[in-house]
């Protein structure tokens, strides 16, 4: 019998947040909801959007009984709106990436550690809260439990450690699975190991670029700089009349380049090093934001997108591979 998850008002004129109902296509499905929960659950069900098994679908899509149909009324105020004033343009994302900066401009690894670590927390509750926006379930305990083993990994065994703490990032959210079938579908499983393996990723890799490779504040700041700066003049241009020449996978692009250039100059690295790297994290941020949109909003290069930290997505895909970068390049 297929499985019905609702969500806000839905939820609230229902009194529950899940439950089965027989039918072979949605609008039976639908139907059947409506005639048990009255007119307020259909007044809402009549503006809400419908998922199946984590992709959108009218009323005349057929369902079978291991199908899991999520009804999401619109919530002005919600994440999506958040995500319009704040995520798509960046703010939330910089004053995040402040935290990092200023982390790493006090020098000490045990501080900067952990501020990694929260930043990277936040940017996980903020997507696993989209992805909930689209029905799916995803254990965000297991996330943070990952990304900690990850930190414990590398703490304790340094470089060799990477591929383990990549690792975790799909083992938790896997064995969370075993223990919750509610969270065994393979789309909810996939994306919660694509948030799991970035954000570990991510965290191993930064935390090594700073403990490895001397001196780790300016290797980290160099980093920095990059993000901030591409961050910025992303927002920059996307206030701006769009063109064909000067679209927002352009601007990455040019932005994450040149300002490894800059920040080569800056912190006295080889420009051609440097310069390497940057193609490198430019391709990776490109690939984050792509990840990212397809993980919000289940389409690729879709905006707004759900939530106040979406700018975050390519920094961090760029982070995933900023120390595998440093350690074939120099």
């Amino acid at each position: 019998m297929p499985r019905v998850r609702l969500f806000a008002g839905l939820r609230e004129a229902a009194r529950t947040s899940e439950l089965e109902i027989e039918g072979a296509t949605v609008g039976e499905v639908l139907e059947a909801a409506s005639s048990r929960f009255g007119t307020q659950f259909a007044e809402g069900l009549a503006t809400a959007k419908i998922w199946r098994n984590g992709e959108e679908v009218d009323t005349v899509a057929a369902v079978g009984p291991e199908d899991e149909i999520a009804l999401l009324p619109p919530v002005s105020g919600g994440s999506v709106a958040w995500g319009r004033e704040l995520g798509s343009g960046g703010a939330a994302t910089l004053v995040v990436v402040a935290a990092l900066v200023l982390g790493n401009m006090v020098g000490e690894q045990d501080l900067w550690t952990p501020i990694l670590a929260a930043m990277v927390g936040l940017w996980t509750f903020d997507v696993v809260g989209a992805a909930s926006e689209r029905g799916h379930d995803l254990a965000i305990g297991s996330l943070l439990a990952g990304q900690i083993a990850a930190m414990a990994l590398i703490h304790l065994l340094g470089p060799s450690a990477l591929l383990p703490a990549l690792a975790m990032g799909v083992i938790f959210p896997l064995g969370a699975a075993t223990f919750v079938p509610r969270r065994r579908h393979l789309t909810s499983l996939g994306i919660a190991a694509g948030v799991g393996a970035l954000s570990c990723g991510a965290v191993a890799s930064l935390m090594l670029a700073r403990t490895v490779f001397e001196p780790g504040g300016r290797t980290v700041g160099f980093f920095l700089l990059v993000v901030v700066g591409t961050i910025i003049l992303a927002e920059a241009v996307r206030r701006m009349r769009s063109n064909r020449l000067l679209n927002r996978q352009n601007t990455v692009v040019i932005g994450v380049v040149a300002l490894s250039i800059i920040g080569a100059v800056l912190w006295g690295f080889s420009v051609t090093d440097f310069l390497l790297i940057g193609f490198g994290l430019s391709a990776a941020y490109l690939a984050g934001e792509g990840f990212g949109t397809v993980l919000r909003s289940g389409r690729l290069w879709s905006s707004p997108l759900p939530g106040i930290l979406s700018s975050l997505d390519g920094p961090l895909c760029a982070g995933l591979v900023f120390f595998a970068l440093l350690t074939l390049i120099l």
